[in-house]
């Protein structure tokens, strides 16, 4: 039951990720409203699930079901922190753009839309990873964090280039594009 509900948890959260993207698209108040309160159910889930497997654990339990429980807590915890950078860091920074009437460079926003398509990947491969237990896909998941994080690097060299050539949106941008990147390494 618990897995079943953090796969719920999981769909949602999935779901915020690339809606905070179209925020960022289109300056959707409203949506920014609607990821809020999935953010809401997320801590509701988070609390039941990590309620339900402590009242579960009161009973005998051997060491690998104990080891799951443990897992399925921190799995649980995990999907409920990256809803909070969503809720509280990343629409955070939406709601400053749209608020200051912000325009990132078609360039900074192509980086970002790639950005977040990486950070997607990784947590739909993570997902699978934890119906299936896939190990090979498991690594794979650890090789593209290394590669999101040689992307940060990158995207942060070509911003800062941007802001040598002047480019108005990367001057206006430059701490909204900066700060996305980070919260996104973090949801990685």
């Amino acid at each position: 039951y618990a897995s079943r509900e953090i796969m719920r948890m999981a769909d949602i959260v999935r779901g915020m990720i690339s809606d905070s993207l179209r925020v960022f698209e289109k300056n959707d108040l409203e949506l920014i409203e609607d990821i809020h309160a999935r953010d809401d159910h997320v801590d509701i889930l988070n609390r039941e699930v990590k309620f339900y497997l402590a009242k579960i654990s009161q009973h005998q339990m051997d060491d690998d079901m104990t080891t799951r429980a443990l897992s399925l807590v921190t799995i649980s915890s995990d999907l409920e922190q990256i809803g909070d950078i969503i809720g509280k860091n990343i629409l955070e920074l939406a709601e400053k753009k749209i608020e200051k009437k912000r325009i990132f460079s078609r360039e900074g926003f192509a980086e970002i839309q790639t950005f977040y398509e990486e950070v997607i990947k990784n947590f739909d491969m993570a997902i699978i990873v934890f119906s299936t237990r896939d190990e090979n896909l498991a690594r794979k998941i650890l090789r593209n964090k290394v590669k999101i994080k040689s992307l940060l690097s990158e995207f942060r060299l070509h911003h800062f280039e941007r802001l040598q050539q002047g480019f108005k949106e990367s001057l206006a941008t430059s701490s909204i594009h900066l700060e996305l990147l980070i919260n996104l390494t973090g949801i990685n």
